[in-house]
């Protein structure tokens, strides 16, 4: 009569060859059986390998389900997107900067410095470019000089791509340690045509109609990201014969951080004498989001509903929109002594160890 009573806790693969042994065993067939010696012992191997195999499958694909357990960066990025969460993207780093030019050719009234300029700087004997994404106009000065003042330059390697809009294109962008907010999405009715419509990145589908002008941004296999158009419901759908153009830049990240003496490097501005003067040294430059940071982000995120309202609010918030902040600290003015009512304070410590300058914290209250 065989024993009923078989064992299953056990997923070791030498525990499962002797539970198999031990249920043979109690079989009257097979109770003086020399299972060391024979080939039963191989068919035992078998069994024991093959249920081996499956429970440690079972046990990964079901850990892959979950944001908690998940180990797989694609397990965890598809989880967090399930709560619509967009993992951020790499980080350029930036510096502000000022920009005079003086002894020129000629004098008109305004001088523009052109969008994508170059401005090289070294840290440890490395040499790094940043470039200012828009072109800025400013006027003659008293002094006979041009002044542009606190240009945003932002370190990386300008990149573009296109696409021709057919059935079942996948818009991918090729490239890794890409920052997507330098890029910029502009659309022709055909590859003959000089019109081109911009596109932006919209999350919020509430305020979005079939006309609007949007793209979503998703991340995808091998830390690339992929951009998906409306449906002609939930914004603007592409038609066949569209051409996608697609510009953006791609990063060092944080290695560039720190940059503080900047050459101009770029086309050469009424023939004058260009000088740079560093007002914010280069930061704010990171890697692309970690798994663990995913975690942590992404249900926080989905608990906020894009609203400032309660302090754990503005904290998922501002970790969005502010990545290079380690820790952040948000409570109600009504806690301080006196109290402040209508306020919100909020303490930022970086990735960095400094202290936010004036620029990051107008940005992230705009933002907010």
């Amino acid at each position: 009569m065989a024993n009923k009573n078989i064992t299953t806790a056990e997923l070791d693969f030498d525990q499962i060859k002797t539970n198999i042994k031990t249920f043979l065993k109690a079989q009257d067939t097979f109770k003086d059986y020399d299972f060391e010696g024979a080939g039963l012992s191989v068919l035992m191997d078998i069994l024991a390998y093959n249920t081996h195999y499956n429970a440690l499958y079972t046990n990964l694909a079901v850990n892959e389900s979950f944001l908690d357990s998940a180990s797989k960066r694609s397990s965890v990025v598809s989880r967090a997107k399930e709560i619509g969460y967009v993992p951020h993207t790499a980080i350029a780093a930036k510096a502000i900067v000022n920009i005079v030019v003086s002894s020129t050719s000629t004098t008109p009234a305004t001088l523009i410095l052109p969008a994508y300029s170059s401005f090289s700087a070294a840290i440890d004997g490395k040499t790094y470019t940043f470039y200012n994404l828009e072109s800025i106009e400013t006027t003659l000065g008293a002094d006979n000089k041009y002044t542009f003042t606190n240009v945003a330059i932002r370190e990386g390697v300008p990149l573009t791509y296109k696409y021709t809009v057919a059935t079942d294109t996948r818009y991918i962008i090729p490239n890794i340690d890409v920052d997507t907010s330098t890029l910029t999405v502009r659309v022709q009715d055909n590859s003959t045509s000089s019109v081109y419509n911009s596109y932006i990145n919209k999350e919020d589908i509430l305020i979005l109609d079939g006309t609007s002008q949007v793209y979503f941004l998703k991340e995808i296999e091998g830390q690339l990201y992929e951009l998906e158009f409306g449906n002609g419901t939930i914004g603007k759908a592409l038609s066949n014969g569209n051409v996608v153009n697609l510009s953006y830049m791609t990063t060092s990240k944080a290695a560039a951080n720190g940059a503080r003496l900047f050459t101009y490097t770029g086309s050469t501005l009424l023939g004058g004498v260009v000088s740079v003067t560093t007002t914010t040294p280069a930061y704010g430059g990171s890697d692309i989001e970690s798994i663990n940071s995913i975690r942590y982000n992404a249900p926080r995120a989905y608990s906020a509903q894009n609203r400032a309202v309660t302090s754990k609010d503005y904290e998922a918030i501002i970790k969005n929109i502010y990545p290079n902040a380690k820790y952040i600290n948000a409570f109600g003015g009504e806690l301080l002594s006196p109290p402040v009512y209508g306020k919100v304070i909020i303490a930022i410590k970086t990735n960095t160890g400094t202290k936010l300058n004036n620029l990051s914290k107008k940005e992230i209250i705009s933002k907010l």
